[in-house]
């Protein structure tokens, strides 16, 4: 089951939450202050990637071609992470 980030508008609390992967996610409810008012946050990750004895680390985006960045991001350019 995948782990989701949440950011409470009201009292700006973050939380994780893990969810089925067909879960609805409009009925999430603060653990702090019980709001319905919760928006999904985008969660980057990190992973090492071995293939034939070489080693790249991926951080939340994955690069293009020939190693180069992808345009635009793995979300759009929004999280900034992406050269």
């Amino acid at each position: 089951m995948p782990v989701y980030e949440f950011l409470c508008r009201d009292c700006d609390n973050r939380y994780d939450d893990l969810l089925g992967i067909d879960a609805p996610m409009d009925d999430q409810a603060c653990p702090g202050c019980s709001s319905a008012d919760v928006v999904k946050l985008y969660s980057p990750f990190r992973t090492k990637v071995s293939s034939g004895g070489t080693a790249i680390q991926v951080d939340g985006c994955l690069p293009g071609p020939a190693g180069q960045a992808r345009s635009g991001g793995c979300c759009g350019g929004g999280c900034g992470g992406c050269g």
